[in-house]
């Protein structure tokens, strides 16, 4: 009776992964997570100094290097998903912290205000950012400290995103 019962699980594991590798088209949950996902408001070609964001090899994304005084270029293409037709991106930075952040969010300098509304379609977005030498409480950065540059958007069909670019201060 064991034997069966292994038979049969092994069966319908092997089924079900057989469904997944194979790349099934006819899954329909899979088709609603495309469907919403083109119809979030995204980021795309995000780059800083012409070069886009890539992972290690535990998939972590990679910091971009910086300095003191650097200015760093950064465009990217801000997209409001099929359908939409506005999207509000939030656009801030804040110091230190990755996932726990130090202090409040802040405009990206030299920008004065961090929401901006677009209307339908992709919308070229670009900004030349001067890394600072200390942050806003006086206190000079020090190496492996980071600054985080957050992308969140909101469309006027429901959808959301974010995206995170962070620098980390050089030794």
């Amino acid at each position: 009776m064991k034997k069966i019962v292994y038979i049969l699980l092994s069966l319908f594991v092997t089924a079900s992964i057989s469904s997944c590798v194979t790349g099934n088209d006819d899954s329909v949950v899979l088709k609603e997570l495309e469907d919403a996902f083109k119809k979030t408001p995204r980021v795309t070609d995000l780059l800083v100094d012409g070069v886009a964001p890539s992972r290690d090899s535990l998939s972590n994304w990679v910091h971009f290097s910086v300095n003191p005084g650097d200015v760093v270029s950064i465009t990217a293409i801000l997209n409001t998903g099929d359908g939409a037709s506005s999207s509000t991106y939030t656009i801030y930075r804040q110091y230190y912290g990755q996932v726990y952040a130090q202090e409040g969010p802040m405009p990206v300098e030299p920008m004065t205000e961090m929401d901006f509304e677009y209307g339908a379609g992709s919308h070229e977005f670009s900004l030349n950012y001067t890394v600072p030498t200390e942050d806003d409480d006086g206190f000079l950065f020090e190496p492996h400290n980071i600054i985080t540059i957050t992308f969140i958007s909101i469309n006027d069909k429901g959808g959301a995103g974010f995206t995170d670019l962070i620098l980390e201060y050089e030794e």
